[in-house]
C-alpha cells in the first residue's frame, strides 16, 4: 500500500507539476525517484542484474555504468529534451525527462513532438 501511494505521488510530482521546470524520473525494479534536470546528481538505481549509475549533470541526464553486456544504455549518451529516454532493459532501469509543454523537441515540420528515443 505504501509503494501504491508513493507511486501515485511520484506521478504528481512528475505529471500534474508542468511548470517551466524539466524534470527526470528515474524507475528500477523497486524504485521511483524524480529530480529536476537542472540538479547534479549521481544515483545507483537497483535492478536484477545489480547497480545501474544514472548521472545527472549540465542540464542532461546519461546512464554512466550498467551491469548489462551490451552496454547500449550507455551508449545512448546524454539526453535533456522532455519525451526523450534511457533505457537499460536487461536492468529494468528506464530514465525519462519531463517537462513543461514548451520543452519538447522540434520535429521537422516545425511542430513540437516529443522524442520517442535516443539512439
Amino acid at each position: 500500500m505504501a509503494g501504491l501511494i508513493l507511486f501515485t505521488a511520484s506521478l504528481f510530482f512528475v505529471y500534474g507539476s508542468r511548470s517551466g521546470t524539466a524534470t527526470v524520473a528515474v524507475k528500477g525494479e523497486s524504485a521511483f525517484y524524480v529530480y529536476p534536470i537542472e540538479s547534479a546528481s549521481r544515483v545507483s538505481v537497483a535492478g536484477p542484474l545489480g547497480e545501474t549509475v544514472v548521472v545527472l549533470e549540465d542540464n542532461g541526464v546519461r546512464i554512466e555504468r550498467s551491469p548489462c553486456k551490451n552496454q547500449t544504455c550507455v551508449a545512448m549518451g546524454t539526453i535533456h529534451r522532455r519525451g526523450q529516454w534511457l533505457a537499460c532493459l536487461p536492468n529494468a532501469v528506464l530514465v525519462t525527462v519531463e517537462g513543461a509543454d514548451g520543452q519538447d523537441a522540434p520535429s521537422s515540420d516545425g511542430q513540437s513532438k516529443p522524442d520517442a528515443g535516443t539512439w
